[in-house]
């Protein structure tokens, strides 16, 4: 299972997704009008973080 997880704010986001134990697997990518970063937390199980930055997903 993979989860996206929608964020107001990618960056506070990401902070608090490392001081929990994530780690990232990608740099920011932009598509569609989102912004995102995929992780994988401490047991190996992936996750994004996606910030829509105009208003909706496309």
């Amino acid at each position: 299972m993979h989860l996206d997880c929608v964020v107001e704010d990618l960056e506070t986001a990401v902070r608090r997704a490392e001081r929990a134990g994530a780690r990232r697997e990608s740099e920011c990518r932009e598509w569609r009008g989102s912004r995102c970063i995929s992780f994988s937390d401490p047991f190996e199980h992936g996750f994004c973080l996606i910030e829509f930055t105009k208003g909706a997903y496309i």
